[in-house]
Order: structure tokens, then C-alpha cells, then sequence
């Protein structure tokens, strides 16, 4: 386990939040905020590809049709590099 320094006012708020979230410990908050995080930049890329895709005129099923034999590529590169672990 390791420490990291804090301010009093960060501590504070964590352990606020703690309560509100109902955590059990100031490190499952911190877990919770990490995979908030991740969301929120899972989002973010999201909205860019929907707004890019919007710009190119193509629908979703277009894009899925287009991309399908990269997508297969890919695929089988990493089921080849898999069986060679």
C-alpha cells in the first residue's frame, strides 16, 4: 500500500464524499473517481467520433460496413500474437 500526500482540504472532501458515495474507504472513492474519469473520457471520444462521423454523411451501419475487413484484420492479428504467448 502506499501513501500520498494530501491537503487538509482535499482529505476533507474525500472524506465527504466518501459518505455521500456510501464507500467504505477513502480508497474505494478514489477507485470510483478513476473509473468516473475513464467514463467521462470514454464520452468525450465518443461525442468527437458521432460529430466526425456526422461530418463525413455516413451513418454508423456505413461505418461498421467500411471498416469491417480492418476490423477482421485486427482481429486476427490479436488472436494470432494470443496464441503465440
Amino acid at each position: 500500500m502506499k501513501t500520498l500526500a494530501i491537503s487538509e482540504d482535499t482529505h476533507r472532501q474525500l472524506v465527504e464524499l466518501k459518505a455521500e458515495l456510501g464507500c467504505s474507504s477513502v480508497d474505494e472513492v478514489e477507485r470510483t473517481l478513476i473509473v468516473e474519469f475513464k467514463k467521462h473520457k470514454l464520452r468525450e471520444a465518443s461525442a468527437a467520433f458521432r460529430s466526425e462521423l456526422g461530418k463525413s454523411g455516413l451513418t454508423f451501419r456505413q461505418f461498421l460496413k467500411r471498416s469491417e475487413k480492418t476490423r477482421v484484420e485486427i482481429a486476427d492479428e490479436y488472436r494470432s500474437r494470443q496464441g503465440s504467448n
